[in-house]
């Protein structure tokens, strides 16, 4: 039987928020352990607007980074936020100033303080080998626990018993999303897309960590965890996910072979499933193709339908005939309101005034911040896939992982659970650039006492004769 929104949200979140207090009172490490399954929950407190844990419990981290004076640890990346800071602002009063949007512009500005925030929060606590272990094993953790509350929706669905469906705001309406006969799972995260992405990093987090595990129960449950986290992401029957995980196939691979070797090998179990379960694999098959096409076909009629089903076609439309957009925005949570004025009835609002989102970030943050925002928000990351390298396993797990989610943000919103990634990618190249400097420091000192050393063995010969 399922279910929406209802007196679990209040205590869902209060717990979210009772916890990540506890945790920077008492324990700061059990953070990055739940972080990850926090900044992916969607339960949500009707507070001028939904408020969710992946709004909130940001700001808290923001808090927390501000009183405890933590910000010195973030070094040029403190400038860079400072620079995001200031873009917000900017285009916060821009968008006040022209009006029409209520309080959307000082949600959107919510939103890209609690990223920040977020990016700032993984970069300052994420120091040494433990913390980074700790940090991924969030991930996987995230997987776990999203990838089985998937397996019992497909249980309860079958049965009976309660489950969460697709929420639709806050007055208790659901959906479910069906795909060729069978529920196209949502987890915890309410929709299948943002599942898809969580469990897809959750799968190669746990298995990254296999090869540290020190139990054989801790391999156990982490091989458990990452082929069960790809199963259920195929279950979300995703466009978007499949495109995100083609793309990050083709271009991950062209740069790095290792990786493409080490991405087969890890779906090969997944493979083998299907080549024991034929049927199971043609229905795979079919509704990976048949969802692709759908795709493609939405993406042809585009604007000339009767009915337009992505507002991401209002965007494009827009950007093109406005191309000024590119580089300035239409200030911060406006375009819902643009869009509305420009095209009418369907574009930016739905029934009853409901906002009507972009499923892309990409488009989101061009919108809202114009071109200062491609730049800090992703252009500085791929700039930082570049810096990281691939030279071991955990370089390459940060640099799969994060190049999904880059190329995923061209068809979700999903920036703040990724700048825990950027966060903690960041800090790794941070700590490999202070280990490296320290490295040459010490070579310079060596040779600097073996001159010295040198120096004085002559002098102490020549006084000799």
């Amino acid at each position: 039987m399922p279910v929406g929104h209802s007196w679990v949200d209040y205590v869902v979140v209060a717990l979210c928020v009772a916890f990540t207090v506890y945790a920077l009172i008492r324990r700061q490490e059990l953070l990055l352990y739940a972080l990850p399954t926090i900044l992916s929950l969607y339960f949500i407190v009707p507070v001028v607007s939904q408020i969710a844990p992946v709004q909130i419990v940001p700001l808290i981290l923001g808090a927390w980074l501000i009183v405890a004076d933590k910000t010195g640890r973030v070094g040029i990346h403190g400038g860079l936020i400072g620079v995001l800071g200031i873009c917000i602002l900017a285009t916060l009063a821009w968008g006040v100033y022209q009006g029409g949007a209520g309080s959307r512009p000082f949600m959107r500005a919510l939103y890209y303080s609690s990223m920040a925030f977020t990016f700032l929060y993984a970069f300052a606590k994420v120091r040494t080998r433990a913390d980074m272990r700790a940090a991924i094993w969030g991930l996987a953790i995230a997987g776990a626990i999203h990838s089985g509350y998937s397996l019992y929706q497909i249980f309860a669905l079958e049965t009976g018993l309660p489950f969460r469906a697709i929420v639709r705001g806050s007055s208790g309406g659901y959906s479910l999303a069906m795909g060729f006969g069978t529920l196209r799972v949502n987890g915890l995260a309410s929709e299948p897309k943002r599942l898809a992405y969580v469990l897809f990093v959750a799968a190669v987090a746990a298995f990254y960590l296999v090869r540290q595990a020190r139990s054989p129960d801790s391999r156990l449950f982490l091989l458990g965890t990452g082929f069960v986290s790809l199963l259920m992401a195929l279950l979300t029957f995703s466009g978007s996910f499949f495109f995100a995980v083609a793309l990050t196939i083709l271009i991950v691979g062209s740069i790095s072979p290792k990786l493409l070797r080490v991405g087969i090998i890890g779906l090969l179990p997944l493979s083998l499933l299907f080549i024991a379960n034929p049927s199971l694999g043609n229905a795979a098959y079919s509704t990976i193709e048949s969802t692709i096409m759908d795709r493609f076909d939405e993406v042809e009629v585009g604007l000339d339908g009767e009915t337009v089903y992505r507002q991401e076609f209002y965007a494009s439309d827009y950007a093109q005939r406005n191309p000024e957009v590119a580089a300035f925005g239409v200030g911060l949570g406006r375009y819902n309101y643009v869009f509305s004025r420009e095209y009418g009835l369907g574009a930016g609002y739905g029934e009853n005034a409901r906002i009507l989102p972009l499923n892309s970030q990409l488009l989101e943050v061009m919108f809202d911040l114009g071109a200062f925002g491609i730049l800090l928000i992703f252009v500085c990351p791929a700039i930082l896939l570049l810096q990281l390298g691939r030279k071991n396993a955990l370089e390459m797990t940060l640099f799969l992982i994060l190049s999904f989610l880059l190329l995923q943000a061209l068809f979700v919103t999903n920036m703040v659970f990724t700048a825990f990634v950027i966060g903690i990618t960041a800090s790794y190249v941070h700590q490999r650039r202070l280990a490296m400097t320290a490295i040459r420091d010490q070579e310079r000192e060596r040779r600097r006492l073996n001159a010295r050393f040198a120096t004085g063995r002559l002098n102490n010969s020549r006084h000799m004769r």
